[in-house]
Parts: C-alpha cells; sequence; structure tokens
C-alpha cells in the first residue's frame, strides 16, 4: 500500500498531572519504547526491547519526525515547509492538550466535538505544509480517547458547520487504526452500574465522555444504533479502512481502581467487547491498556499497525458453519454441547511474536452456541453463520530482505473445545480442556499475488504443502476465497466444513 502522512493522536489524560506529563513529552508518549525479558534456551531470562513504534517508524519505514523542520514552535504545520515528494513519509503529533497546560491553557476541559474541531484544523494545515497533493490523504493512529476524537472527526454530522471550520474543507483520512480504543464505551463489571451513572451524571474531568449518551451525541447514532456502529458523515471512509487493536491484558494495567471496576476480559480499562468497530478489521493481543505492558509500545501493536498501513494483502479467516456429527466418547446421560469456546492464535513467518491470541485464559477466546437438530447432530444456533477468527495483512518483503522462498506465509492454530450441560452435581465423564480440533493451519500466498498459487498444510498432517482444489476455490476479479477442509482426526466430528480464507489485494 502507498504510504501516506501519519498522525498520532494520544488517548485520555485524567488528572491534570497527567495533563502537565502529556505537554512536555514531544510526541504525547507516542516514542515510549518497553524492555521486556523471554526466558531463553539456558533457562535464563533474555531482554527484549521494544524500541517505540516512534522510533521503528523513522528507522525501518523512513518516516520523518515534522519538529523542527515543518511545524512552528507551537506546532502549527507551516504551509509548503515539506518538500516536493517527502510529503508521504511524514509523522505529525496532534497536540491537543497543550491549550490545557498550567503553561499555555485554562485548565478547562473540552468536549470531544472541540477535539473533533481541532483535529479538522490540524489535518488542513498539514495538507497545506505537504503543498496539497491531488492523491492527498493522512492515516489517523490513535490511541484510547483518541480514537473517539478521530471516529467524532469522520462521523459527526454538524462538525464542518462551526464557525472556525465553513471554509475548511475535510482532509481525506486513508486508514485509522486504534489501541484500544472504547468504541462501546467503558462499562463497569457487573454489580458497579451506579458508578457509571454517577461517573456519567458529574462528569469528573471529561470523564462522562465514555458515557452512552454522550458518545451518541459526538458520533452522530440514532438511539437504536449500536455504539460502535461507524457511520461516516461524508462517506469518504468505511469499516473496511478501519482496525482496531484489543488488549487482553488486565491485570498488568498500572491503575488498580480502574482495573478491578472494568475487571477480566478486558485491558484493565476497556472491556475487550468495546474496544472495536463493528465489521472492522481487528486483532487480540495479551497487552494491558498502558504501561510497561501496554498496547502502543508493543511489538505486537507495531506489527499490526505496519500490515495494515503498509501491506499488500488482505487475507480474513473464518471458519465455516458449522455441524458436529457426534459426542465426545463416555458421556453421562443426558449432557449435550450448550457451546463451542475456539481459541485462536495467528503467527506470521519470521515475526518474533503473535499477531493475535483469542484464548480461554484471557477471556478472549470465542463462543459459539450450538444445540441439538432433530437429526440428532448439532448446529449453530445461528444457522448458517460463519466465525471469523482474524482479519489480518501479509506485507512483500522489502528488495534487502532475502526471503526463504516466493510465498507470504502465515500460521493459524485453532483449538475447538466443546463445553456441555449437565444435570449432575459432579462430572465424570470427560477431561476439562478436551478438544475435536487443535492444529495448526500453515497458508502461503504468493509473494507476486497470482492468487490461484495459495498453498496450504496442517501442522500435524504433513510437512508437504498442498493446494486447494477446484471445488475449495473461488477467485473473483482479483480477489480469492478458499475452503481447507479439516486435517483428518477431526473430520470424524466435523461435517464437510473446515476454515475458510478470504484474500484480495490490499491497497
Amino acid at each position: 500500500m502507498e504510504k501516506y502522512p501519519i498522525v498520532y493522536i494520544r488517548g485520555y489524560a485524567m488528572t491534570q498531572g497527567e495533563v502537565e506529563s502529556t505537554f512536555n513529552s514531544p510526541f504525547y508518549g507516542f516514542e515510549l519504547g518497553s524492555t521486556q525479558y523471554k526466558l531463553g534456551s539456558d533457562s535464563r531470562p533474555n531482554m527484549h526491547i521494544f524500541e517505540s513504534p516512534l522510533v521503528r517508524l523513522i528507522e525501518e519505514e523512513r518516516y520523518v519526525s515534522t519538529f523542527n523542520r515543518y511545524v512552528s514552535s507551537t506546532n502549527e504545520p507551516l504551509p509548503d515547509s515539506v518538500p516536493a515528494g517527502k510529503w508521504r513519509e511524514t509523522l505529525w503529533i496532534f497536540r491537543f492538550y497543550d491549550p490545557e497546560s498550567h503553561l499555555l491553557g485554562t485548565n478547562k476541559r473540552p468536549e470531544v466535538e472541540d477535539y473533533a474541531e481541532k483535529l479538522a484544523a490540524f489535518l488542513h494545515k498539514i495538507r497545506l505544509a505537504c503543498g496539497s497533493p491531488k492523491e492527498f490523504k493522512v492515516n489517523l493512529v490513535a490511541h484510547s480517547m483518541g480514537g473517539l476524537v478521530a471516529r467524532c472527526y469522520l462521523q459527526n454530522q454538524s462538525l464542518f458547520s462551526r464557525r472556525s471550520l465553513k471554509s475548511t474543507p475535510p482532509t481525506p483520512v486513508n486508514t485509522v487504526f486504534t489501541y484500544g480504543t472504547p468504541h462501546k464505551g467503558i462499562v463497569f463489571r457487573h454489580g458497579l452500574g451506579w458508578a457509571e451513572d454517577i461517573r456519567d451524571l458529574i462528569g469528573f474531568q471529561g470523564s462522562d465522555t465514555f458515557g452512552t449518551d454522550t458518545m451518541r451525541r459526538f458520533l452522530s447514532l440514532k438511539k437504536n444504533q449500536e455504539l460502535h456502529k461507524f457511520r461516516a458523515a461524508r462517506k469518504d471512509i468505511s469499516e473496511d479502512r478501519i482496525f482496531c487493536l484489543v488488549g487482553t491484558n488486565y491485570k498488568d494495567y498500572v491503575i488498580w481502581v480502574s482495573k478491578h471496576a472494568v475487571g477480566p476480559a478486558s485491558d484493565g480499562l476497556v472491556a475487550i467487547e468495546s474496544a472495536y468497530i463493528q465489521n472492522s478489521a481487528r486483532a487480540y493481543v495479551h497487552r494491558a491498556h498502558s504501561g510497561p505492558f501496554g498496547l502502543v509500545n508493543s511489538e505486537e501493536g507495531y506489527q499490526n499497525l505496519v500490515r495494515f498501513l503498509f501491506g499488500d494483502i488482505r487475507f480474513e479467516v473464518s471458519l465455516a458453519p458449522m455441524t458436529i456429527e457426534r459426542d465426545l466418547p463416555n458421556l453421562n446421560q443426558g449432557e449435550a454441547i450448550e457451546f463451542l469456546e475456539i481459541n485462536v492464535d495467528v503467527a506470521i513467518r519470521g515475526l518474533p511474536t503473535y499477531l493475535n491470541t483469542r484464548r480461554d485464559i484471557d477471556n478472549s477466546s470465542l463462543i459459539v452456541p450450538m444445540r441439538r437438530a432433530p437429526s440428532g447432530k448439532y448446529i449453530q444456533e445461528e444457522s448458517g453463520k460463519e466465525t471469523h477468527l482474524f482479519t489480518g495483512f501479509l506485507r512483500k518483503p522489502k528488495p534487502s530482505t532475502n526471503h526463504v522462498d516466493d510465498y507470504l506465509r502465515a500460521a493459524i492454530q485453532v483449538k475447538v473445545v466443546p463445553h456441555y450441560t449437565h444435570k449432575d452435581m459432579v462430572r465424570a465423564s470427560r477431561f476439562e480442556g478436551e478438544a475435536i480440533l487443535n492444529d495448526r493451519l500453515h497458508i502461503g500466498v504468493p509473494i507476486n499475488l497470482d492468487l490461484n498459487g495459495i498453498r496450504y498444510r496442517w501442522g500435524e498432517q504433513s510437512d508437504e504443502d498442498a493446494a486447494p482444489t477446484a471445488q475449495e476455490t473461488h477467485i473473483t476479479n482479483g480477489s480469492g476465497t478458499f475452503h481447507f477442509p479439516f486435517p483428518e482426526d477431526s473430520q470424524d466430528y466435523f461435517c464437510c466444513h473446515g476454515i475458510i480464507v478470504r484474500t484480495r489485494a490490499w491497497e
């Protein structure tokens, strides 16, 4: 994909101290890295350093910081300051908290619409600084509340009716990438609904921003529309161009009160089910909302970011509609499958980390409700519906990189565990975690985008790649849909189904 300027929008600063700390950081935290340790072959910890998304974008993608080059001393983009042909690889920081600092401001908290108004003006000035090329667009990269500011810019129906923007044309957006954004608001765990009501009523330091009524207002959503529905005001971007990174590690979030109020199945501040936009691409990683184990300063976050921004192939992985032919052996009388729990890990060849991890241990696994049909087989409650596992992006190797073969390769580990209803107090019939599928699918997509040449194999089945048969392959206008049958040891349970992978050029 072509490169475009990156604009970083940071998240919520609740206290004045956090505002001041943000103000004193030139890059608003985008320059923060992390130092972690992993167990080495000698059973000693090995240091793993992630330098920060900012440093990696500068070092690996040749992006240029605009400070002391193309902006004024107050971070105002300077007209026609970016040399011709250099505008695509520029990195800009939207410093929207500066007016709230002790040095520059009144400490008054604006509404999200006010931040979006400033973002609109900032993006327009970036366009002028770059010489207003015809093909100009920006990539918005946002953490937490910053993603809501980006959505307000894109969704709010009356934003450009504001006096300051009446003569300002909207700036086109190429993509939006959000880290841990509360797209459905911040919801507390069961029993603490009263605390949400108090938060939304008082609105301390703008905390009511994450309440239902306020979000509907600044996102221009109707009462019957879900908060995570994306509805572009100007029809210039769709959910297809949005990626949401979802954190699943609530324990390592640094703010104790928050992680205990929101609870498990969250990143410590944002619930897993609140952290994505409907129909958007998304990945789940075992990272906290922020801090040393945070989403932004993580290898997993960065690898998803650069593949989304600069990738060449988009691939979507789903389970075909499932019918379970038979039960696990040795069941007690009266037991029946209630739901399937699905764990999914996705890896890309050559990367030191997973791009996606959805696991029961993190409360992020997929749940598919099942029921017994009159035939005695089990079918999904939502009959005929695919179960979406992951949307990812593959990137061609750079010309200077040595690659093993002519394929871009990914591995998808899938584990399917049936959960049974039971009448007795004690379960004596099965082992906990007994799976009807637990295997790794390896897929290879040709670098030259010849989709007919896709290869696959199941990890436990063979070391030899195979090609889908003609009946399993459908190519339309350069996009491919491929059906991969389950490995032989799982076919006793599943009827005629498998994994579906859809690929297309990402432009």
